[in-house]
């Protein structure tokens, strides 16, 4: 390798990941030299991939400019502090991103990173346990990062946070991305500092102690950030902060997502009526959150800028209200996922059909839908396009499926429990039998087969090929997942069928 031009080398290694270029280190010394001194090899600095194991080792091939990313995990504090002194003696005038876990982190440590590192961060995740000293508040909080990273675009911060931290916060013009979990504040949280602190944010994920506390929140939110896009919020239900990373950016309004135990009225009706005109994503799916009395209060208001509605019901008198939401509340609707054993499903899907005359995209994540209430909905939903089954019900047969496909819809996603529903791989083939002969072709096709008591699908290499020729013929693009049931995971050794279009037709060329 060593004797080819260094261009070419780039090339070859930028195609492997960081594990193949040491183990290519150990082929020979020439391989190992060249791959050392390769610039690419230093982007990134992580606890896995034995460079802070044995920083010193590696000082002498590591330039200033390589290193763009740099994640610590958890060790005591002697070691951390002396990998944190490494990173500075290197000086790495080109990072940008740094991941920080564990309890060592705060206090001189974190001091250090954002003082050396400062200027040239950008995005920074900080996630912090075992708050049991008492630290200077400029040590502790997310204050010293708004203060020494001016040019922070992107901040997760998960930690306990110190009392009146909020007082220490600078202007920061450059925020747009903001994810914090503000659970175990010391003393009363002061959203409003927070958010007058950031006037650019774009993207917000809070979780706090109780949604309800700070009744306030969504005029300060439609006072403090104008360019809002996405909220997050959560109450204290130990939600993934990574959630906010499913936003739908594109949809060029507020995507507004609310996790609760409880039914928290007055938090979703102000944040409602603050941004009534500006939200076009709405979730309100955690928890089962949306209860009679939120439901009641959605449905006496005209959202015509909602587009995507993910909601998650009780089986109470929410549904009805639900009927009239639906009926009068959002003529504009594209896309909806109800979650819930709604009851009556299906007068839900007749007031759906009659009233969604945008609506292109469907998922049904219940088991209690009736095949006549679907045939009826798809006929009376012109519209449609996308078609999502979550959970089996019996009403899936290979008859319903074929009526989808006839009426033009071109995305379909079932998932289907043997247990629970009427689909089997073989009632599928039957439904692809149907689709190849009257010449049909849908644009995207997935199948999920849990508990599946078929055998020979697992053993009879022949009927699973014939079955995904099927499956390609059909769709110009696929996936199919089948997991056998419990009694006969031995009898056929635990295997289980996952694959794609793409794998299927790479390996058939």
């Amino acid at each position: 390798m060593n004797t080819l031009p260094s261009e070419i080398q780039d090339v070859i290694l930028s195609y492997l990941e960081i594990d193949d270029c040491w183990r290519c280190c150990a082929v020979s010394p020439s391989w190992r030299s060249v791959i050392l001194n390769w610039p690419g090899m230093w982007t990134s600095l992580t606890e896995w991939d034995n460079i802070l194991l044995d920083p010193e080792a590696y000082r002498p091939y590591i330039s200033e400019s390589s290193v763009n990313h740099a994640y610590l995990v958890q060790s005591d504090s002697k070691e951390l502090s002396a990998k944190v002194d490494f990173l500075i003696s290197l000086k790495c005038t080109a990072l940008k991103d740094v991941k920080l876990v564990g309890s060592h982190l705060r206090g001189t440590n974190m001091l250090k990173l954002v003082t050396a590192f400062g200027p040239t961060l950008s995005h920074v995740s900080v996630s912090l346990s075992g708050f049991s000293e008492e630290l200077p508040v400029t040590n502790e909080g997310p204050d010293i990062l708004f203060r020494h990273c001016p040019n922070l675009s992107t901040l997760a911060y998960i930690g306990s946070l110190p009392s009146e931290w909020t007082r220490h916060l600078v202007r920061h013009e450059h925020l747009t991305d903001l994810a914090m979990d503000m659970r175990n504040c010391d003393g009363d949280l002061d959203t409003e500092a927070l958010l007058k602190a950031t006037p650019k944010l774009q993207h917000l994920a809070l979780t706090l102690a109780n949604v309800s506390k700070d009744p306030l929140l969504p005029l300060k939110l439609h006072q403090n950030c104008p360019d809002l896009i996405s909220l997050f919020l959560t109450s204290g239900m130990g939600e993934d902060m990574e959630y906010h990373t499913k936003r739908q950016t594109q949809l060029k309004g507020i995507d507004l997502t609310i996790f609760d135990p409880n039914d928290e009225y007055p938090v979703v009706a102000s944040m409602m009526r603050n941004f009534t005109n500006n939200i076009r994503s709405l979730d309100l799916s955690g928890t089962y959150l949306v209860g009679e009395t939120t439901m009641s209060y959605l449905s006496t208001t005209v959202f015509s800028s909602l587009t995507h509605l993910t909601i998650g019901l009780r089986n109470d008198d929410s549904n009805t209200n639900l009927s009239s939401f639906l009926a009068n509340s959002v003529p504009n609707l594209k896309y909806l996922e109800i979650i819930g054993e709604v009851d009556p499903y299906d007068r839900l899907l007749a007031c759906l059909g009659r009233h969604s005359r945008c609506l292109q995209e469907i998922h049904f994540g219940s088991h209690t839908i009736s095949e006549d209430a679907l045939v009826r909905f798809f006929h009376e939903t012109s519209s449609l396009q996308r078609v999502n089954f979550m959970y089996s019900t019996a009403a899936l047969t290979p008859e319903l499926l074929y009526l989808i496909v006839t009426l033009g819809i071109q995305e379909l996603q079932v998932n289907a429990d043997e247990p629970f529903g009427s689909l089997t791989v073989d009632s599928i083939e039957q439904f692809l039998n149907t689709v190849r002969s009257a010449g049909k072709t849908l644009n995207s096709l997935k199948f999920s087969v849990h508990s599946c008591t078929d055998t020979a699908i697992f053993f009879d290499a022949n009927k699973i090929k014939i079955f995904l020729e099927k499956l390609n013929s059909v769709a110009n693009a696929w996936e199919l997942v089948v997991i056998p049931a419990i009694e006969i995971m031995d009898e056929v050794e635990n295997r289980t069928i996952s694959t794609t279009h793409i794998e299927y037709r790479r390996h058939t060329v």
